[in-house]
């Protein structure tokens, strides 16, 4: 079988329209900061290296107004599927604080989906993990405590104590829990990341990055479990007998639309930490800050970094269901086309920088009878290199094959019109239909 490849380009707006006199601001600005040429300020920065999608901000020519004003040392932003809308120093080998603790829960959760443990299982506690330091529950030594309240207090109140207690129940020892951290993180395409720690107090060997760890988040948050936890302003959890109330040490719960969880974490050599999740309008991003200075930073880059993924990750209507965007020619006929229309309605997200959308129609050679809703062809949208949707195109309505006397009476007309060369033959060709332009936000609108 024959197939037709045509191109038709939709447009989208690009975000990069007016930038005339702007367009160097931000390496301007930067030369002119790397000179002392401004106050030394401990407000948030822009930096020219930060990675947009996969492209360093500077060679896009983005300007100061366009890119999150964050303070955090290292950090990323990415959709459920891992795509990078924004980064700074993404595979940087750091500290992560409690953020380890993510691992620790995905570990202990991997052992209750193999069986091995439950939610209910009673686990003693021993002197080793009743000593441990830090921001603890205060466990008891000879105490019982079930796993999943371990795990809240792990994820909730971050105590340092239930993941020396959890680990030890699945391990039997913190070290040989490392073993099978690290071979988590191996399986799951950490690359950048070695776990010394259950708890991610500062010590050797025990360090993550930013890309890495939105990778674990990614992957600890298909739990159900977790994703339950973390989202939780509180817990409460039986020690001694008695039940005792923690509050969560992650301050956008309840205060930032859409947040989800997921974890905070500070030491002397990681600063301070925090890896979220957030869903607004069926988009998931993942967020993560490190190595910032206060408590406070911690949170409002997050808030920054969503607020801006929100801004220009938004979701777009490629096509809706029923729309035509072509006409394919049926071969049996001289003047006969059917209409390829759009099963059913295609949207995705988009980030606008990624500049504008392309669709590419690729039509089959039709001959005899095509019925309403056969596939007839395929349409894919690329942004760029990558695509980013695809769907089959189908008939809009029934055309029947020419019968017997149809089909003769076109074989004559196809060979007098041959044999006429003052005759224009004019057979049915294929008909791409002009894409509607659907526009994307200008951020340079947004420029002061």
């Amino acid at each position: 079988m024959v197939h037709r490849s045509m191109t038709a380009i939709r447009r989208f707006k690009s975000p990069i329209g007016t930038r005339g006199i702007v367009a160097s601001l931000l390496s301007l600005t930067l030369a002119l900061a790397s000179l002392g040429a401004f106050p030394a300020t401990a407000h948030a920065t822009v930096a020219g290296t930060d990675i947009v999608a996969t492209t360093s901000a500077s060679s896009r020519g983005l300007t100061i107004m366009e890119l999150p004003d964050v303070v955090a040392k290292y950090g990323i932003l990415v959709d459920a599927d891992g795509n990078v809308l924004w980064a700074r120093f993404p595979d940087d080998k750091v500290p992560e604080a409690s953020i380890t603790k993510m691992m620790t829960a995905s570990v202990v959760l991997d052992a209750i989906a193999s069986g091995q443990i439950s939610l209910d299982t009673q686990v003693t506690i021993s002197t080793n993990a009743a000593a441990t330091t830090g921001s603890v529950v205060g466990l008891t030594a000879g105490t019982t405590v079930t796993v999943n309240d371990l795990l809240q207090g792990l994820l909730v109140h971050s105590g340092n104590d239930c993941a020396v207690a959890l680990a030890e129940e699945v391990a039997g020892s913190e070290s040989a829990f490392y073993g099978l951290m690290n071979t988590k993180a191996s399986e799951i395409g950490m690359t950048e990341s070695s776990f010394a720690s259950v708890n991610g107090l500062d010590t050797d060997n025990h360090y993550s990055s930013a890309h890495d760890l939105e990778i674990l988040a990614r992957y600890a948050m298909h739990y159900d479990t977790f994703r339950s936890i973390v989202t939780m302003q509180s817990c409460t959890i039986t020690l001694n007998g008695i039940a005792t109330t923690f509050d969560n040490t992650n301050t956008l719960l309840g205060s930032y639309d859409g947040i989800e969880g997921i974890k905070t974490g500070s030491t002397d050599n990681a600063g301070y930490c925090l890896a979220s999740a957030c869903k607004r309008n069926g988009i998931e991003l993942y967020c993560i800050v490190l190595g910032c200075e206060t408590d406070t930073d911690r949170f409002t880059d997050t808030e920054t970094l969503l607020d801006w993924g929100y801004t220009h990750y938004t979701t777009t209507t490629l096509a809706t269901a029923g729309t035509i965007v072509a006409y394919d020619p049926i071969t049996s006929w001289i003047d006969k086309t059917v209409s390829a229309t759009i099963p059913s309605d295609v949207s995705v997200p988009v980030l606008d920088y990624d500049g504008p959308i392309d669709q590419q129609i690729v039509l089959k050679e039709l001959s005899g009878t095509v019925r309403q809703g056969d596939v007839i062809g395929t349409i894919t949208w690329l942004q760029g290199e990558t695509t980013i949707a695809s769907t089959t195109l189908v008939a809009g309505e029934d055309v029947q094959t020419p019968n017997a006397l149809e089909a003769v009476g076109i074989w004559f007309q196809r060979l007098k019109l041959s044999f006429d060369k003052t005759a224009a033959l004019t057979e049915s060709v294929s008909t791409i239909l002009p894409p509607v332009t659907i526009s994307t936000p200008d951020a340079a609108a947004n420029l002061l």
